[in-house]
């Protein structure tokens, strides 16, 4: 779970731009966030000229509103000038009213040309905790290198480099306080004029006198100055979580948008986890700044050659210049990434009504051309879809489509109040009934293409009473980390859930439960270095997890109730019967996975009901998610094979 942000928002007049922004932003707010629409004016009282009407400022604010204005758990308000205030001027007054005003040791500022890929907060939330304890680091970003190829910032992952812009920047109180003189000596400069009229050359001797040779006058630059004068660096990751997408606005230029390729960003897949800098990097970063500064600092990619150098950048997993990381609300189609080998993987969300009213979500990848076939993932317990983007690459790049749904009470899309919760009356059949909804749709939109099943975890068990009711819609069905029939002590389990629902009603959530899930299964790799070891022996992959604010939660007293009272029934030979037996069955799991501890139990039962196409496979010293184990694609491989085999017959 990260940290709880503060996050300033400024807008002048593009609301379809402010539009795409707040939306990706909406997407990752947890509870404790704060968020803040410091809107400009239209009219300039310096320059005597109305640089935006009032009808597109209300659309700005409106933006924000209706789509902020639902949010629960989530501070939100509009700070709106009467008078164009200029972006440095916006800036001041959001600086000054989150760091005086509300005192916060932290704060993300936004422009309304930036929207933000999937893990841009979490991503921020990692690196202020690095900031707020270096003195020498004056801003952190997360937009990273747009032009390097997912190839090249795979094997940068958890490295940190200088950031040009300051695009989507945060910075801690402690940095804001040390940049401040220089920065109040440059809004003395501005502050009586119309921003864009500025005296240019009055700026640049400042930075003359100060002995600074920069060459650029804008607000950003005087965020340059002001770090190299405090001796600290500006910092981002390698990789890349945002698009630029600021082709029109006061000052912007298409032209140039085209022509620095500032569209063709590859969003990176995951969460990155980065080093804190060493000594060696901060004196090599600060001496780069101030050869920078000798030689008159410029836009890094203004530099001569630095546009043909960007042809660096372009590789067969380059993605169309227009591709933006849209709300997946709206049904937009979002361009993730590029699949493994260079086959293109596009990703787009998906809303759909369950029977009894609610509201789902979940997500879609296809191929390039038409799928061969149609994976349907059920995800496990406190995990959520996108955790399968890795997955869904390969099978895409193998042909097939992958689509997923988030369970009830799980995934982005979950209100606070319902995260790790079904439904407070018959919340498994609800779940399996979601199931098949999103099968249906499935069908609708890939007639005739055979569908299979693939479950991991409680997704599986979930997906053992789905198969057990509509194997006929089904080619084949794939059950990862499962088990058979729970031990005796479950019993036990079910009375201590029905206890702690006296205790605490359904929607309470139990310490006591929590350990009951997942304590148990960390024993065996004890000493562990986080409660997730269990989970995989990749420590990133476990780092990731216990990072992200969709996994690892606890859950309801009712949902513990809804899931220990359907598995022992699961497996019952009533149920099997119902399965028709040449269904091809796969059933894959780590050797060293707690949550299978009767593997061979399901195993069995499946073989004693006369199952005639069923295939096992058991990954020696692999724990619970094989998916994103050290053998992983090992274990990618050996599912792709089983998919092309039953395909074939």
């Amino acid at each position: 779970m990260r940290r709880p942000l503060t996050i300033a928002l400024l807008s002048f007049d593009r609301p379809d731009y402010l539009r795409k922004v707040v939306r990706s932003l909406v997407a990752q707010l947890i509870p404790g966030d704060e968020v803040l629409l410091f809107q400009d004016g239209g009219w300039n009282g310096f320059s005597g000229i109305r640089k935006a009407s009032e009808d597109v400022i209300d659309a700005c604010v409106g933006v924000f509103s209706s789509t902020c204005g639902d949010l629960q758990s989530v501070e939100h308000g509009v700070f709106r000038s009467p008078l164009n205030l200029g972006i440095a001027g916006n800036y001041r007054r959001a600086e000054q009213y989150v760091f005086e005003v509300l005192d916060r040791d932290a704060a993300v500022l936004l422009e309304d040309d930036l929207v933000l890929g999937p893990h841009y907060l979490g991503a921020i939330a990692d690196l202020l905790g690095i900031a707020a304890e270096e003195p020498r680091i004056g801003y952190v970003s997360a937009y990273g290198d747009f032009w390097a190829p997912l190839s090249v910032q795979r094997k940068l992952a958890d490295q940190l480099t200088p950031m040009h812009e300051n695009w989507g920047a945060a910075l801690t109180r402690t940095s804001w306080l040390a940049q401040r003189p220089v920065r109040e000596l440059y809004w003395e400069l501005v502050k009586d004029a119309d921003y864009s009229q500025r005296d240019h050359e009055a700026i640049l001797g400042l930075y003359e006198g100060m002995g600074y040779r920069c060459n650029v006058s804008s607000q950003d630059a005087s965020r340059w100055v002001a770090c190299r004068a405090a001796g600290m660096v500006r910092l981002m990751t390698a990789t890349c979580h945002a698009r630029y997408i600021g082709v029109v606005g006061e000052h912007a230029r298409e032209d140039l948008y085209q022509r620095w390729r500032f569209g063709e960003a590859k969003l990176f897949p995951e969460r990155p986890i980065v080093r804190e800098p060493t000594d060696d990097q901060f004196d090599a970063w600060l001496g780069a700044d101030a050869a920078a500064f000798a030689d008159g600092y410029v836009h890094s990619y203004q530099k001569p050659g630095a546009v043909a150098d960007l042809s660096r950048g372009r590789s067969d997993d380059a993605q169309p210049p227009d591709a933006t990381w849209l709300d997946p609300a709206q049904g937009d189609m979002v361009d993730f990434g590029h699949a493994i080998g260079g086959a293109p993987m596009a990703e787009s969300a998906i809303l759909f009504v369950a029977d009894d009213g609610v509201r789902l979500s979940g997500r879609r990848w296809l191929p390039e051309g038409p799928p061969r076939g149609v994976v349907q993932i059920s995800h496990g317990l406190a995990e959520h879809s996108a955790r399968y983007a890795r997955l869904a690459a390969a099978l895409n790049a193998a042909g097939y489509g992958v689509y997923a749904n988030d369970h009830r009470g799980h995934g982005p899309k979950a209100a606070p109040a319902d995260l790790g919760h079904f439904a407070d009356e018959g919340g498994w059949g609800k779940v399996v009934g979601d199931l098949w909804t999103m099968n249906r749709l499935i069908a609708k939109e890939q007639p005739s293409v055979p569908i299979v099943f693939l479950g991991h975890s409680l997704g599986s068990f979930l997906g053992q009473d789905f198969v057990a009711e509509h194997s006929d819609a089904l080619a084949g069905a794939v059950f990862s980390g499962s088990s058979g029939k729970p031990a005796a002590i479950a019993t036990l389990g079910r009375l201590i859930a029905r206890a702690e629902r006296l205790r605490l009603g359904k929607r309470g959530k139990s310490a006591l439960i929590g350990k009951m899930w997942f304590g148990a299964f960390n024993k065996p790799f004890e000493p562990a270095r986080t409660a997730f070891d269990w989970l995989s022996r990749d420590e990133k992959e476990v780092d990731l997890y216990v990072a992200d604010p969709y996994c690892g939660f606890p859950t309801s007293t009712q949902l513990a109730i809804d899931v220990l009272d359907a598995l022992p029934g699961l497996l019952a030979p009533g149920r099997l019967a119902r399965i028709r037996k040449d269904l091809p069955i796969y059933v894959f799991s780590g050797e060293r996975d707690p949550v299978g501890a009767n593997l061979q139990g399901l195993i069995d039962d499946l073989k004693d009901a006369g199952f005639t196409r069923l295939t096992t496979r058991i990954y020696p010293d692999a724990r619970h998610e094989t998916l994103n184990e050290l053998n992983r694609e090992e274990v990618t491989r050996d599912l792709i094979a089983w998919l092309d085999g039953i395909a074939s017959v």
